[in-house]
């Protein structure tokens, strides 16, 4: 059996780590591509 409590933090991390790079996105796409 999967651990629930593993499996929720593993997703809030997620969500976490996916909110801050969407943040980052419009920001990096303004820098010159080197």
């Amino acid at each position: 059996v999967p651990d629930v409590d593993a499996s929720l933090d593993e997703q809030a991390a997620k969500s976490r780590f996916w909110a801050a790079f969407k943040a980052v996105g419009p920001w990096w796409s303004e820098l010159p591509p080197y």
